[in-house]
């Protein structure tokens, strides 16, 4: 009988250090900044946010979100840094990231969802192109996929474009 009251003793001990050890993760580990995206309506192809573009408007954290504006072209530029937002240095912590179409008035028409609409979600890229000077430019962005067919255009941004780059980003 008394085996059988150290082996609960230990099994408890045992529960108390691994619930005591999981609320302390849990409590060290800081929430990321939540991330909304508002596509124009009917908007079907890549998406892209470029970051450290010197002359554009920076992004803004308002309600714990980054609520990225994409235009009609599906580009949209940012003076603020990739990690914008981040919690850790090396990666942006846990967070949500939503994805809705809107009209022409920034109301919000239907939710889309990842794997029905949004494919090919990439948060730290970077590609470049070479300008008419020969220089190589370096982007960083991230990058995803609207649309109905997830093998449409899974390179948004990458090998695909190369070339077409820095015209597309000067428009």
């Amino acid at each position: 009988m008394k085996k059988f009251g150290f082996i609960v003793l230990g099994i408890v001990i045992i529960l108390v250090v691994v619930i005591v050890i999981s609320v302390y993760f849990a409590l060290k580990e800081k929430p990321g900044t939540d991330e909304v995206f508002l596509i124009p309506d009917g908007y079907k192809g890549c998406v892209g946010v470029f970051y450290d573009f010197k002359d554009e408007p920076p992004l803004k954290i308002q309600d714990n979100k980054i609520t990225y504006r994409i235009p009609e072209n599906g580009i949209l530029k940012t003076s603020s840094p990739q990690d914008f937002g981040w919690s850790y240095e090396e990666h942006s912590g846990w967070h949500d990231v939503k994805y809705y179409y809107v009209d022409q008035d920034g109301n919000r028409v239907k939710e889309l969802k990842s794997d029905e609409s949004i494919f090919a979600e990439a948060s730290g890229g970077g590609t470049g192109d070479v300008n008419e000077n020969g220089e190589f430019i370096q982007y960083f962005h991230s990058s995803f996929f609207v649309g109905d067919d997830p093998q449409s255009d899974p390179m948004c941004f990458e090998a695909s474009y190369e070339g077409e780059l820095i015209e597309l980003l000067e428009k």
